[in-house]
């Protein structure tokens, strides 16, 4: 009997209890989107791309913007028929693609350079020069025979050379005998797909001046009201960074901390050099911040984001301006007019980086004249040594070492629990030597001692570098961290009501992940080949293998990470969402007591200490 009423108890407490929060479960394999349209919108006007329907046009509403464009750069706007057409296309694009990178696989008179360059962005230059003739085979546009395109030839890789070849000459390799027949119907299918593309476009009904008026208007007051709302999310934001600084108010750092986001500039896309906006608003919905001038910008594409995700990113951004790195480099006020002597005597400083980074301050300089360059992670040993000595800036808010940052515990837990990737010295040292291969290239040559120098800064920051081979994933999953304690701030106060608010908790990063999810299980690959290495493409289109999963530069973990093992170990986005936290809340309750954390780690290490002095 008792046996029996232990095994009903359990059974309730099961049933009680929700599973904990996993991505793939939460969208029922993503298949929630299916019954959504292209965009999905909430009633507050607010939306996000469905993953399942291929878009066009992802900035649907920035049309004031200097560098706005229509749909792929045709400098128009669609209207609904035409954007459901081509985003047909898009979808059957996609899987032609994949079809070809599988059939490549098999050609054994084709090099990895030259598959690669059969799979290369379809906007490229090969797809505007050739067409498929009745017969099904490729047959060029141009009448000239002699028309060079750039592309790695001889095929078989024998003394092969990226070099101008004539397309003639390329067409009589596809249609010979040297390449299977599976292989040449479906480069004719690509090739078909990829002319009804550029044909949609160009003979496309685009809607009248009058319409795209008005609807340039509209998207002017949805641009200024979602503006408005950002800065009362910034505020949310802030106010969850203060509350844990207050409730660790003990903590010898705490005061750097509080400085250090009371003095975080903020600034939309169009206030900002465009040179700094197009470097980080370009790629799409994004948002990014620029250490040098302490400042974090958010771009215009991600506006329409609802507000429970928006949030969550403003927090990401700001934490990464409270990073072990950033920390470490500490912050200053600068002198306008000792900044532009330095300008006006290029004697003063040589070095080309050092100038660059000059320069951008110059070109917006914020008034409260706050940056970080008092540092050799930045700037150049020498210039940090002279700048101190001639007084260019003056020492604003402390450094913290990196093996004191206040959250170094949080930080271990996260990278064990979710096995998060690092960098290695051997990763620095190849780092270490394409920098220098770039200064030589901008015509400073750096010498023995130099690159020791550069090396040790490379090694000191290991986790916070980015942009080549290996990139550390620690430093973005930290900033997740602190992008889930603002959305937690938020959904305090507005908690989601309807499956579509749930859904709008992750659309951002839920989307790449069921994007990502819904390829890997229709096609082999996936086609953002731009973003990719000359090295990373060369394995896809001979694997097939999904570009996610071979994407070695990122520095942010997988989507599927940054969700299961990050937000959704936040208690109050889990329960907004009706699961249970995932594995890493007590990393969480890390980042909240760190004053205690850190004081029983220091109780831990002072036996030891007064030990080894005796």
């Amino acid at each position: 009997m008792r046996i029996l009423l232990c095994f009903i108890i359990l059974t309730l407490f099961a049933y009680a209890t929700p599973p904990e929060c996993d991505v793939s479960r939460l969208t029922k394999d993503c298949r929630l989107f299916d019954a959504s349209p292209a965009e999905i919108t909430l009633p507050d006007g607010t939306f996000f791309s469905n993953p399942r329907s291929p878009k066009i046009n992802s900035n649907p509403y920035s049309t004031n913007s200097s560098d706005y464009k229509g749909s792929q750069n045709s400098g128009i706007i669609l209207d609904k028929k035409k954007t459901e057409e081509l985003n047909t296309l898009a979808s059957d694009l996609i899987q032609a693609r994949s079809r070809l990178a599988k059939a490549l696989n098999s050609e054994k008179d084709m090099s990895e350079d030259f598959r690669m360059s059969l799979l290369a962005d379809p906007t490229s230059t090969l797809f505007f020069n050739l067409k498929v003739d009745t017969n099904g085979k490729l047959t060029t546009f141009s009448p000239l025979s002699s028309t060079q395109i750039k592309f790695f030839w001889p095929p078989n890789g024998k003394k092969q050379k990226y070099q101008d070849i004539s397309i003639s000459d390329l067409i009589d390799f596809l249609n010979s005998d040297k390449v299977s027949k599976k292989t040449q119907k479906e480069i004719a299918n690509v090739f078909n797909l990829q002319n009804k593309v550029n044909m949609a476009y160009n003979y496309s009904n685009a809607i009248s001046p009058a319409e795209e008026a008005t609807k340039n208007q509209q998207a002017q007051i949805f641009q200024k009201m979602r503006k408005n709302r950002t800065l009362e999310l910034i505020d949310i934001a802030k106010r969850s960074f203060q509350k844990i600084f207050d409730q660790n108010a003990s903590h010898k750092h705490n005061k750097v901390l509080k400085e250090t986001i009371e003095t975080l500039k903020f600034k939309f896309e169009d206030e900002v050099p465009k040179e700094l906006s197009k470097s980080g608003c370009a790629d799409g919905p994004n948002a990014f911040y620029y250490p040098t001038l302490h400042t974090f910008v958010i771009c215009n594409s991600i506006l329409n984001y609802p507000d429970n995700q928006l949030v969550g990113i403003i927090g990401h951004e700001m934490g990464h301006s409270i990073s072990s790195c950033s920390l470490s480099l500490g912050l200053d006020k600068i002198d306008p007019e000792m900044l532009d002597s330095f300008l006006i005597k290029p004697s003063i400083n040589t070095n080309p980086m050092d100038k660059k980074t000059l320069y951008e301050i110059k070109s917006s300089l914020p008034n409260d004249k706050i940056v970080r360059i008092n540092n050799d992670y930045i700037m150049s040993k020498s210039f940090v040594e002279y700048a101190t000595e001639v007084q260019l800036y003056t020492p604003l808010v402390k450094k913290i070492d990196k093996e004191d940052y206040p959250f170094n515990s949080a930080k271990e837990c996260i990278v064990k629990n979710s096995k998060l990737r690092d960098t290695s010295i051997e990763d620095t040292t190849q780092l270490t030597r394409k920098t220098s291969e770039m200064f030589k290239k901008s015509g400073t040559t750096l010498n023995v001692d130099d690159q020791q120098s550069l090396q040790n800064r490379n090694n000191q920051f290991m986790e916070c570098l980015g942009g080549f081979d290996k990139a550390s994933e620690t430093a973005e999953a930290m900033s997740d961290m602190w992008g889930s304690i603002a959305m937690e701030e938020y959904l305090i106060e507005n908690p989601p009501k309807t499956d579509l608010e749930k859904l709008s908790l992750y659309s951002f990063f839920g989307s790449n992940y069921c994007r990502s999810h819904y390829e890997k299980q229709k096609f082999p690959i996936q086609t953002r080949t731009q973003k990719f290495s000359l090295l990373e493409l060369k394995s896809i289109a001979l694997t097939g293998v999904s570009m996610d999963m071979k994407h070695l530069n990122r520095n942010h973990p997988l989507d599927e990470v940054r969700l299961n093992d990050i937000y959704f170990s936040m208690p109050k986005i889990a329960e907004s969402l009706g699961c249970s936290p995932g594995k890493n809340s007590e990393c969480f309750e890390k980042i909240k007591n760190f004053s205690r954390i850190s004081q029983k780690n220091s109780q831990v290490d002072k036996p030891y200490n007064e030990g080894s002095q005796n």
